[in-house]
């Protein structure tokens, strides 16, 4: 996903290692809110990245499973890791369960720093439910994370996750640069630089912009090379 609710910064919550099968409930996929092109199984997954426009009704539902004020209930009970264009800046992560948190949240956000939360699904019903149906539709279980970033500023530099994924954009807008694709090493991710691909690297170039509105999703293929 990708929020932007009461406070003016944009929340990503991305479901990860969703492999999808074909023959399922298309009643099911709108539940999800997602929209997915009738040849998408034949042409783009585990292919190419898509982007998959939304709607109004898409965008409704998405926020009504996870907004700012989640964000902010989860730092408070589950904490957050900040992030300034993919580094780590951990003196900004409160403790878990910390009465600062929200107040360290704000913080962060006002140095342009990412908010990360992983697996948010564990600890906020609503996105548990959404994540069974979503394992039902695709054959495979996942997981969701939240990403929460400052307008005008960039979360990650380019890299490349080992599992494919679905960004839901939930609140405001955000835009994609997509580029040539990598077929990971497993092991590889032991290295904390390992998915990591610098500026320069002939892998980022002639990439593709995409922008994401409320109610838009963006599917990428493992590997995919993207920030």
């Amino acid at each position: 996903y990708h929020l932007r609710s009461i406070h003016p910064s944009t929340t990503n919550a991305v479901l990860y290692s969703m492999p999808a099968q074909a023959g399922h409930s298309r009643s099911l996929l709108s539940e999800l809110g997602l929209q997915l092109p009738d040849d998408f199984f034949q042409v783009y997954f585990e292919r190419s990245w898509s982007r998959l426009p939304g709607s109004s009704r898409a965008a409704n539902l998405f926020k009504s499973l996870w907004s700012f004020r989640h964000v902010l209930a989860h730092s408070r009970k589950e904490s957050f890791h900040a992030y300034e264009f993919g580094i780590p800046r951990p003196a900004e992560d409160p403790p878990k369960g910390a009465s600062k948190a929200v107040k360290a949240a704000h913080s962060a956000l006002g140095k342009n720093l990412s908010l990360v939360q992983n697996h948010v699904h564990r600890s906020h019903a609503p996105l548990a439910r959404y994540m069974q149906k979503a394992s039902a539709f695709f054959g495979l279980p996942g997981g969701l994370n939240s990403y929460t970033t400052p307008p005008h500023s960039t979360g990650f530099g380019y890299h490349f996750d080992p599992s494919d994924a679905f960004v839901l954009q939930v609140t405001g807008s955000k835009s994609w640069e997509l580029c040539a694709r990598r077929f990971p090493d497993p092991f590889g991710f032991s290295n904390l630089t390992y998915n990591q691909v610098p500026r320069g690297d002939p892998h980022v170039t002639n990439c593709s912009s995409v922008h994401l509105r409320e109610g838009d999703a963006l599917y990428l293929p493992i590997g995919q090379i993207h920030r």
